[in-house]
């Protein structure tokens, strides 16, 4: 059980971690593009480099947890559970 509790920890400070990266980097785009020292086809890169890489980190994030999960955590087989 104390293995579990640790790994609920730290998937919750990663997530954490991982959303706010996404939230701070819209953020710093939003402030430089309303600051006008960008160009409109750099305010444009800008924006759209920062949302895919938003999305790119959501998906490469959701689509590793079950893995990292199932190495992390040590679930007897036959538990029933899906880790």
């Amino acid at each position: 059980m104390e293995q579990v509790e640790k790994f609920l920890e730290l998937a919750v400070i990663v997530l954490l971690a991982s959303m706010l990266t996404g939230v701070a980097s819209i953020n710093y785009a939003a402030i430089a593009i309303g600051a006008c020292v960008l160009s409109a086809g750099e305010e444009s890169l800008v924006f759209w480099t920062i949302v895919a890489c938003v999305i790119v980190s959501v998906v490469v994030h959701g689509v590793s947890a079950e893995a990292v999960t199932r190495r992390t955590i040590a679930v007897p087989q036959g538990s029933g559970a899906r880790y």
